[in-house]
């Protein structure tokens, strides 16, 4: 049987979080660095990475948990397996 609340949560699109650009920096094993994505555009590319540093200092420090919004979540918690 399937759990119409997952459903809906699968077939929840939210609006403007569509990706419409991707820039991948990938590490080699060997030092190298590969970019991709709009590299012709280098002034683009370093607003993008100013942004994206600017987003990993506001995630909270020294957490040791993993925090999953419910929202990504296709399960609820059973009340007998929470410890009070």
């Amino acid at each position: 049987m399937v759990d119409p609340e997952a459903m809906d949560r699968l077939n929840r699109t939210l609006p403007g979080l569509g990706v419409t650009l991707t820039l991948t920096i990938r590490l080699h094993e060997n030092g190298a660095m590969s970019v991709e994505g709009p590299t012709g555009d280098p002034a683009f590319c370093k607003r993008l990475l100013e942004e994206a540093w600017q987003a990993i200092q506001r995630q909270p420090r020294f957490t040791k948990e993993i925090v999953i919004p419910e929202r990504d979540l296709d399960s609820r918690v059973k009340k007998e397996y929470v410890s009070a």
